[in-house]
Formats: C-alpha cells, sequence, structure tokens
C-alpha cells in the first residue's frame, strides 16, 4: 500500500499550525482590540497553492476524517429554481428537491431539464469547496457537479463535463460515472454525501457521511470551466427527496 511521505506530513502539520495561529490572533483581536493591530481573517484556499486536507491525502490514509476538517470550505449551495425539472418540487428555502406527483409551476426556463435532475444556482472556478447532500430519504439518485451547457436531457455522469456518485436502489449498487463509463464502488449505501471540490489540484471527491466522512471516490477533472453542484433522483419514486444541509452539518 502506498504510504503518505514525510514530506506531505511535515505540509499537513505545518498547514494546521499556521491556521491555529491565524485563529488565535483573531481571538486575541477580538478580546483585546486596543493592544493588537486588525487582522485579516484566512483565506486558505487563495493562500495555498492546495488545502490541507485533500482527497489526495485521504485516499492514501484509509482512516476516516473528522468531519469538521471540512468546515473550513464548507459553502451554502442552493437548488435553482430555472434548472429544475417541472416534476420536481423545491422546497426548504431552495435546498430539498421532492419527486412530485404533478408538474410545478415554475414557468418557462430554457435551460430547465427534461429528465429528473436539478442544479445549483452557484458555480465555482477557483478554490477549494464543499457541501453536504443528505441522501437517505431516496432510493434512487447521483449527487455531483457539472458544467452548465450539460444538455438538457443529459444525465449527471454522462458526458464529458460531468461526474457524480449514483445509488440505485433496485439494484442495491453504488457507482462513480464519468464520460458514461461506470467505476462500481465496493461500499454500502451511504445516508449523506459530502463533496469536497478542489480546483486548485482539479479534483473532486465524494464523502459518506456518518460522524465520520469515508471516502468514495475522487475524480480528476478536465475542464476548466465553472462548475455547478448537480443532482438526479429517482423518477418513479414519488415523494423521494434529496436534501442540503446547511453548512454547520445539521
Amino acid at each position: 500500500m502506498d504510504k503518505i511521505t514525510f514530506d506531505e506530513k511535515l505540509n499537513v502539520v505545518k498547514s494546521a499550525v499556521e491556521f491555529l495561529k491565524r485563529k488565535l490572533e483573531i481571538l486575541l483581536l477580538e478580546k483585546y482590540p486596543e493592544q493588537f493591530p486588525p487582522v485579516q481573517p484566512p483565506d486558505l484556499c487563495q493562500e495555498t497553492t492546495e488545502c490541507s486536507l485533500s482527497p489526495e491525502s485521504a485516499a492514501k490514509n484509509p482512516e476516516p476524517v473528522n468531519s469538521s476538517r471540512f468546515s473550513q470550505w464548507a459553502d451554502d449551495v442552493t437548488f435553482d429554481l430555472t434548472r429544475a425539472y417541472e416534476r420536481l418540487a423545491i422546497t426548504a428555502q431552495n435546498r430539498k428537491v421532492m419527486v412530485s406527483s404533478h408538474p410545478t409551476d415554475y414557468g418557462p426556463s430554457p435551460n430547465r431539464f427534461c429528465i429528473s435532475q436539478v442544479m445549483c444556482s452557484q458555480s465555482f472556478s477557483i478554490g477549494c469547496h464543499y457541501w453536504e447532500v443528505v441522501t437517505k430519504d431516496s432510493d434512487g439518485w447521483a449527487v455531483g457537479v457539472a458544467h452548465k451547457m450539460i444538455g438538457k436531457r443529459e444525465k449527471l455522469g454522462r458526458t464529458e463535463h460531468s461526474w457524480c456518485v449514483e445509488w440505485l436502489g433496485p439494484k442495491k449498487q453504488l457507482s462513480a460515472w464519468h464520460r458514461d463509463q461506470e467505476t462500481l464502488l465496493d461500499k454500502d449505501k451511504p445516508l449523506k454525501v459530502g463533496v469536497f471540490l478542489e480546483l486548485q489540484k482539479k479534483t473532486v471527491s465524494f464523502y459518506s457521511i456518518t460522524d465520520k466522512e469515508m471516502l468514495l471516490h475522487t475524480f480528476e477533472i478536465s475542464t476548466s470551466n465553472p462548475l455547478y453542484p448537480a443532482f438526479w433522483i429517482y423518477g418513479l419514486e414519488r415523494n423521494g427527496s434529496l436534501t442540503i444541509s446547511h453548512t454547520n452539518g445539521t
């Protein structure tokens, strides 16, 4: 098995020490503002060439990592009503998508999907980004990222510029998909999926979330275009739903 090199371990320790140092400086400034000069809160992804917790390092280390390690990169993402299929109902401040028995009244949109799919309003082209999706309430789903120009009838993971993990309940099978190529994952159904997008290294990683995070799969990204969180939900299962967690992980 590959092992993390000494340099990689040292870099992780250095990054953690630097992060804690900055946190302490900010706390001291808040408590004794007259004794310290202003401190700018750190933007870790812009100040370093790569994030201290990389999917590559996680892949080499089979031990799960604490979910709090991702909190510094958590993003507040919400579903885009103009990119939602007409039979997908969006609720809960645009954080929950549910299969509906009847067409919704979203109004016309040239970008609306013609299949049971939806994207988020937010896109990312630089930095590190993380979000979580509750998947336990659906028996058929895909969670991933995609370029804005994915076709209205193109399913997530079946195109050159989309990547996802997918669970099909009837097959009880977890897979990773890209360019219509399937990679079977010998894992149980995740109850929650974490997505970590690291654009400096051009990777996207998917994690199964319980009280810890376990790596499911990492893709190398072959595009420089902005990427959007994207989702497919099994259209025949009425009331099945996916929910984007708040950034505090609840």
